[in-house]
C-alpha cells in the first residue's frame, strides 16, 4: 500500500509545530520551578535561506510577571532559551538556525476559544 506522507519521515507534523515544541521544551527547561504555565510559542514566519534558517517567533504569555520571568535580568533567560532551542532546531535541520524571540503579554488568551493565531493577530 502507498503511504500519504514520505516514510522516512518520521512524523506527518509540519516543521512550525515541531519548532514551537522545541522553544517550549526550552522555557521549561531554563526556567524549572518558576515556570508559566498559561504560555504558549507561536511561530511567525519561518524564511530559508542559502545556509541559514530564520526563526522569527513570539512566547505568549498571561500575565507580566511571567514576562519578566522569561526575559529574565538583562535578558539572560530569554537568552537562553533562545540558545536551547536553537540547538535543538539546528540538530533537526542540520542548518544553521537565526532564532528571534520575542514576548508577548496576552491577557485571558487561554480562555479564548479562537486559535493562538486569531488572538495574537499573526
Amino acid at each position: 500500500h502507498e503511504y500519504f506522507y514520505d516514510p522516512e519521515f518520521l512524523t506527518p507534523t509540519n516543521e512550525k509545530e515541531i519548532f514551537r515544541e522545541f522553544i517550549l521544551e526550552a522555557i521549561y527547561e531554563n526556567l524549572s520551578d518558576e515556570i508559566p504555565y498559561l504560555s504558549d510559542a507561536i511561530i511567525k514566519s519561518v524564511k530559508e535561506k542559502t545556509g541559514i534558517t530564520e526563526i522569527y517567533a513570539s512566547i505568549i504569555t498571561e500575565r507580566d510577571i511571567h514576562k519578566s520571568m522569561i526575559i529574565g535580568k538583562n535578558g539572560e533567560t530569554i537568552k537562553r532559551i533562545g540558545i536551547f532551542a536553537r540547538k535543538l532546531i539546528q540538530n533537526l535541520t542540520n542548518t544553521k538556525v537565526f532564532l528571534k524571540l520575542d514576548v508577548v503579554v496576552k491577557k485571558g488568551w487561554s480562555k479564548e476559544e479562537k486559535s493562538l493565531n486569531q488572538i495574537i493577530g499573526y
